[in-house]
């Protein structure tokens, strides 16, 4: 309460979109970099800003990119922003109360087929729950999770971030099948 928090931040129609896609390469470099292990190895985290603060005003632009995104590949992605806006991706965010409230319909159901976890260390996701870490509740839907992949110094990017260390992990769960 009194705190930013992004889901928040996405919900009111207009407002991220104007922020974001006032410099569309700048807004995905941040939000790239802020969810990265590079950011965290560096203290540049997430800001701890109030409710209304505008986010990308406090978040770090890195100069350079790191090493694990080329600039052509940031450059494509604000392209194809450009073209389609960003309320298609907020817009998930805004879905979140009618999946909330559409998913007692389903029940919880428990994950049967045989399944693996790969993660960074340095993931936002794991601790955004402040005195839980996510990562320890992994298993507690897959019936038959045959391990747990966590990377170090990775952030929440983890295919991109570290690739051939991803790629091994699916293809040493894959061949345990």
């Amino acid at each position: 309460k009194g705190r930013f928090f992004y889901q928040v931040y996405f919900q009111d129609e207009g407002v991220a979109e104007a922020a974001f896609e006032a410099d569309h390469r700048s807004s995905l470099a941040k939000i790239y970099y802020a969810l990265c292990g590079d950011a965290a190895r560096n203290g540049d985290l997430w800001p701890a800003i109030g409710v209304n603060e505008p986010v990308l005003d406090h978040m770090t632009l890195p100069a350079p990119f790191p090493a694990w995104m080329s600039e052509a590949e940031l450059d494509r992605f604000a392209a194809i922003f450009r073209q389609s806006g960003f309320r298609g991706a907020f817009n998930r965010y805004r879905n979140i109360d009618r999946d909330y409230h559409d998913l007692p319909n389903y029940g919880v159901e428990r994950i049967t087929q045989p399944s693996t976890f790969i993660a960074g260390t340095l993931d936002l996701v794991r601790s955004m729950v402040p005195g839980r870490d996510a990562y320890e509740f992994a298993d507690e839907l897959l019936v038959d999770m045959r391990g747990m992949t966590l990377i170090e110094g990775a952030g929440h990017w983890i295919q991109q971030e570290r690739p051939q260390e991803v790629t091994s992990a699916l293809l040493a769960f894959l061949k345990g099948l």
